[in-house]
């Protein structure tokens, strides 16, 4: 079954590199508040993982790990983060979204909750 990791690595030309060399950099929160965050040539496409807290992605838990390609930022009219558009592999990969065990799909991912605009 594909994973969430090999997807990633074949869309983001990083095959060979070992998810033990993954390090968390900036968080998702603070880069969407740059000026990178704000251009759509500079996000799309852009990997982006959780980490767990651990120093690389190798030493996440399983359940607590996962990696996806951002398409989109919407955004309110402000400029504050209101949706992620993703790409990505198994996600969900639980009960009941088990539809989505080793599917690639398209994902509008809401952000933080709704008071925050």
């Amino acid at each position: 079954m594909g994973q969430c990791v090999a997807f990633a690595k074949a869309v983001c030309d990083v095959r060979s590199t070992p998810t033990e060399k993954w390090k968390p950099f900036q968080s998702l929160l603070d880069f969407v508040l740059t000026l990178p965050g704000h251009t759509p040539n500079e996000y799309r496409g852009l990997m982006v993982a959780c980490f767990d807290g651990k120093s690389n992605y190798s030493l996440a838990a399983g359940n607590k790990k996962h990696v996806a390609i951002i398409l989109d930022i919407l955004r309110f009219a402000n400029g504050n983060p209101k949706a992620l558009i993703i790409a990505d592999q198994n996600y969900y990969n639980y009960s009941p979204y088990l539809q989505y065990a080793g599917k690639i799909a398209k994902h509008t991912i809401p952000w933080g909750t709704l008071n925050q605009k």
